[in-house]
């Protein structure tokens, strides 16, 4: 079994073009939450390739990426106004 881990990425990226680039490829992992921000579930080595693939589509000098590893513990805890039903399989994430 291969196992993945939930990662909320959140980014600020300024053009409009660099944006809609980096969120389609998020799209393949995951769901956009918030206009900038994913929950995707990514094995080590997606994530690996995603902070690659990121830093070739961003301008580091105005644009910024953030990931969050979020354990099973602290996944259950998550609050969200209003309340959203989760669809995330839970059952991979170690």
């Amino acid at each position: 079994m291969v196992r993945k881990k939930l990662v909320i990425v959140a980014y600020d990226i300024h053009l409009d073009k660099r944006r809609i680039k980096l969120a389609e490829y998020l799209d393949n992992f995951g769901k956009r939450i918030n206009l900038s921000v994913f929950e995707c579930m990514f094995t080590e080595t997606e994530l690996k390739k995603t902070i690659s693939v990121a830093g070739k589509i961003i301008d580091t000098k105005t644009d910024q990426v953030v990931y969050y590893t979020i354990c099973l513990n602290c996944y259950t805890k998550i609050v969200m106004q209003p309340v959203v039903k989760k669809n995330s399989d839970l059952t991979e994430i170690i």
